[in-house]
């Protein structure tokens, strides 16, 4: 399936010199999801909005600090 989607779009533009639609399969795509969760996404996305900011130069004056969080234990509640 992925080797078709990406046989008709620029893919060395995109991810590099080399790239084949053909490299692009289930089991990169297992390795790359794989790659982000060690990472984490969150800080993944962290890193990606500082380097926007700082690309842009855009101003900073104030900050969200989001409260949510998980917890995977039952509660009295259910």
């Amino acid at each position: 399936m992925y080797p078709d989607y990406f046989a008709d779009k620029p893919v060395e533009c995109l991810l590099g010199t080399g790239i084949k639609p053909e490299h692009i399969n289930d089991d990169a795509l297992g390795r790359c999801l794989d790659k982000l969760y060690e990472h984490g996404v969150s800080n993944l996305y962290q890193d990606l909005a500082e380097k926007v900011i700082l690309h842009l130069g855009l101003p900073c004056q104030s900050v969200h600090a989001e409260a949510t969080f998980h917890y995977p234990c039952s509660t009295k509640t259910g």
